[in-house]
């Protein structure tokens, strides 16, 4: 949870570092090593990230809309949707799992259309990130 906002930070070794809930943004993160970093709700905001790392924030799906993101680390793709984060296959399965929760809150076909709401998004962060 650390505040780095516009923090320059080009060439640092952030490897294995736990970034999460950090604030990054506008940070210059440009040469930085971020190999297995943790940046799970990080704020990426307009921060200059190193080459092959890019990512994708948006849409807000489910009874509570929260936003999904995406990012790419070099080979690598992490993708977190709330308080749910692992590689994008783990956390669209764990959304899956929630439709019954959903169900309960929204009704069924409300449910399913997040559930495929859901899958849209993921879909378009994944071709955006390639």
């Amino acid at each position: 949870s650390a505040n780095l906002r516009a923090a320059d930070l080009r060439s640092a070794n952030l490897s294995s570092a736990d970034l999460s809930y950090a604030n990054l943004r506008s940070a210059n993160l440009s040469s930085a090593d971020l190999s297995s970093a943790n940046l799970s709700s990080a704020d990426l905001e307009s921060a200059r990230l190193p080459d092959g790392v890019r990512w994708w924030q948006g849409g807000a799906y489910g009874p509570r809309r929260r936003m999904l993101r995406v990012w790419r680390i070099n080979a690598d793709i992490y993708a977190q949707a709330g308080c749910i984060h692992g590689s994008p296959d783990q956390v669209l399965a764990a959304i899956q799992y929630r439709r019954d929760d959903w169900a309960g809150e929204l009704g069924a076909d409300a449910a399913q259309t997040e559930l495929d709401r859901f899958a849209v998004l993921m879909s378009v962060a994944l071709d955006q990130l390639g």
